[in-house]
């Protein structure tokens, strides 16, 4: 059986995420619902992991820990993968302190709790869950991991585990959103080569992700299903985003070596994406999620 391979994937396991950051590419600003559970997916991914290899492997959101299936998601995944070379959850850390022994199971389990803060006021809060989570580890802070973000890795003493990871992300740029007009969104009419470009910018060579079960080219693709059900896309973005193809494990061999070979080159939905650099601060934060 033909096998592929994959640097980098995220899992992404839910829509819902407790911050409001504004021009957030999965629209988690929004009142956007939606946990995954690991066994409606298992038997789908266990039919991925005899075709795919992948080297690091990143369960993502959304906020992935609002989702209370997500040890399942942890154990699953490196049962069918047991080979990955590392293992990261992404938090942006606000609610750990509410789940000391679910993120305790994670590290065990071996992950990496990759926090990223997006308010300078959340970073001492989340250095005292850091603090309580890894209260019985034996770890040193690698505080010079990337002083551009503010990088600090705590590091295991005597396995090298890197267990948890705490860095900076004030600024985000602007998102598929052009306008919202009388509740409806309307997104961009870019070049898509140069919008491809753009969004590769800051990102190493791949952002793929799994969103139920289907293996998408970035954030957009994947959230498109559950996006255009919940909210009210204006129709030719709505068209775009619903006429994507993503890879499916059950498909025949000539139709996943297209769908690989094709992964790296821009799409045709990269048109509503900003083609230009657009950057802006995500705090203070509203309070509330944005209604529409």
């Amino acid at each position: 059986m033909k096998r592929y391979q994959a640097q980098d994937i995220s899992f992404y396991i839910t829509n819902v995420c407790n911050l409001t950051c504004n021009h957030c590419e999965s629209f988690n600003n929004f009142a956007f619902k939606g946990h995954y559970r690991w066994k409606d997916y298992q038997e789908v991914f266990r039919k991925w992991s005899e075709i795919l290899s992948i080297e690091m492997i990143n369960i993502h959101g959304g906020e992935p820990i609002t989702n209370p299936d997500i040890v399942n998601w942890a154990i699953g995944i490196k049962e069918l993968w047991p080979d990955a070379d590392e293992y990261y959850v992404s938090s942006n850390g606000t609610l750990l302190k509410h789940k000391i022994e679910t993120t305790r199971q994670l590290v065990n389990l071996g992950y990496n709790i990759d926090i990223v803060i997006h308010d300078p006021e959340h970073r001492q809060p989340v250095l005292d869950s850091i603090h309580k989570i890894l209260e019985h580890h034996d770890y040193i802070i690698d505080d010079e991991a990337d002083p551009v973000k503010n990088r600090h890795e705590y590091i295991d003493k005597h396995t090298g585990q890197n267990l948890m990871s705490i860095e900076e992300a004030f600024v985000f740029r602007q998102n598929s959103i052009n306008e919202i007009k009388d509740r409806v969104i309307h997104m961009h009419r870019s070049d898509p080569v140069e919008a491809h470009r753009i969004c590769f910018n800051d990102v190493d060579e791949q952002c793929w992700g799994f969103f139920k079960g289907r293996l998408y080219k970035c954030y957009l693709t994947g959230i498109a299903e559950d996006l255009v059900k919940q909210f009210d896309i204006e129709p030719e973005a709505k068209e775009l985003l619903l006429k994507y193809k993503p890879g499916w494990p059950y498909d025949d061999e000539k139709t996943l070596d297209n769908f690989f070979e094709n992964l790296p080159n821009h799409l045709e939905q990269c048109t509503l994406c900003p083609d230009f650099e657009n950057c802006s601060n995500i705090f203070p934060m509203p309070n509330k999620k944005v209604k529409i």
